[in-house]
């Protein structure tokens, strides 16, 4: 029995042991000591050749394709150009060793099995932007071609500025090409929107960090963008866990065509008139103002609905503890009245949108009868279904001291609606957040307001 239970043992270390031999690689780590895929009898080897620009393609510097299952990495050199590795069965992730010159590819596509073990990895002519992305304007990357390309960080927390003009209209994906397999870099795109070429607002429309492949710490971003007419300015930033300098690889292919055509519903102020259509002038307001987020003590300038509440007059008011008071909360229209107007490259440019949240356009909200026709450049110009609210007055004609106008609840409604769709608050990145202001979602129309005590 004893000599019996020893060759047991005998057998069961053996077995471990020969299970050590394949270099163990840590999920997503890229790191290890690879074996190589030499020929071992007469299987059939797993191959990878290259193709660049629809020919076959021969390195000339010394370059390895690389199979990994999840725990062991094979390589093999590419002789001839093709690379074999004998002695593997299941299921590989295949890569490269490094980059050819002058190419990428993109390395989480190439999958070789049992049933395919054949590979062709594609390379992409690469436009590598060495240096640049510092700023919007003449500091941007600019691109007019769909392609490939590299940019360059040099530190954390750096952004790289850039413009996509391209010769034709249409939706366009924009997707980043970082290995999954090495699990290094983490990129993400923000989209400023479609501006003048040179010029973007404050803070971004949105922020894609996701979409494309991913894995536990590299997650691709892929962002679909609407172009008809402009340019799209965006930025890449990203997150590393090795240290700098990285570069970033993104495509940009065109989806398809794309014509923007929204139709637009005109938004009526139904609380600024009374049941006899007499105008509601905002009450006269007099004493010190206060300015929500910047009162004494609030040191985190945070904006807080609870201390606002609507009056019997229709009007929100600050609380003294559970008490309303009578000093009502106006809202500053500055900011919406002066918004057709903006500083852009050149000089002043008519920015005719800005009125508009979604689907929603607010001119004759805001502004009234004399907002459509500074927004169409004279009353006849104003489209004929449109003109039924000539006279009408907007919420800019009830102001007192100049430029404030109490709230009511479609004007908060408003505020929140224009608060959100400008992304002011926004995960940290929101251009009121960076003035040091701190909001919920639902109490950011304080942004814009205060009151008198």
């Amino acid at each position: 029995m004893k000599k019996f239970l020893t060759l047991i043992f005998s057998l069961v270390c053996c077995l471990c042991f020969t299970g050590c031999v394949s270099s163990f690689v840590p999920e997503g780590s890229g790191s290890g000591s690879p074996t190589q895929g030499k020929p071992e009898g007469n299987g059939t080897p797993f191959t990878v050749k290259l193709v660049a620009d629809g020919e076959d393609y021969i390195p000339k510097d010394t370059l390895s394709a690389q199979w990994y299952n999840g725990t062991s990495l094979v390589t093999a050199d590419f002789e001839n150009g093709v690379a074999s590795a004998y002695g593997l069965d299941g299921d590989y992730q295949v890569t490269l060793s490094e980059l050819p010159k002058g190419y990428t590819y993109n390395p989480n596509v190439n999958y070789a099995t049992n049933r395919k073990k054949d590979i062709t990895i594609e390379l992409l002519p690469l436009m590598h932007y060495f240096g640049a992305g510092t700023g919007w304007g003449n500091g941007a990357c600019k691109f007019s071609e769909t392609g490939t390309y590299a940019v360059d960080f040099t530190e954390a927390g750096q952004s790289v500025y850039c413009t996509f003009l391209p010769k034709s209209n249409g939706s366009y994906i924009f997707e980043s090409i970082m290995d999954t397999f090495t699990n290094e870099v983490n990129p993400r795109l923000e989209y400023y929107g479609q501006n003048t070429a040179g010029w973007a607002p404050a803070t971004p429309f949105e922020v894609c960090k996701d979409g494309g492949v991913s894995a536990a710490y590299t997650r691709n971003f892929k962002y679909t963008g609407d172009i008809d007419g402009d340019c799209i300015n965006f930025t890449v930033r990203c997150d590393s866990r090795v240290d700098y300098p990285v570069t970033v690889y993104f495509t940009i292919s065109y989806a398809s065509s794309y014509s923007r055509d929204p139709v637009y519903e005109m938004v009526i102020p139904e609380q600024l008139y009374d049941k006899d259509g007499n105008l509601n002038m905002s009450p006269a307001a007099s004493g010190s103002w206060i300015k929500c987020g910047r009162e004494s003590g609030n040191v985190n300038h945070l904006l807080d609905g609870s201390k606002f509440a609507l009056g019997d007059d229709g009007y929100f008011h600050y609380k003294n503890g559970e008490i309303l008071t009578n000093s009502i909360v106006y809202a500053d229209l500055s900011t919406f009245v002066n918004v057709q107007e903006q500083q852009g490259p050149g000089g002043t440019i008519v920015v005719s949108d800005n009125l508009k949240v979604g689907l929603y356009d607010y001119t004759l909200f805001i502004m009234g009868w004399d907002g459509l026709v500074k927004k169409y450049g004279a009353a006849s110009n104003v489209p004929e279904k449109l003109r039924k609210y000539k006279d009408m007055k907007g919420y800019a004609d009830t102001v007192v001291n100049g430029k404030m106008c109490a709230v009511n609840e479609e004007l908060r409604a408003f505020l929140k609606a224009y608060s959100a769709d400008r992304h002011l608050f926004f995960d940290g990145l929101g251009s009121a957040e960076h003035a040091g202001y701190n909001s919920s979602d639902d109490d950011q129309w304080l942004y814009f307001c205060g009151y008198y005590i």
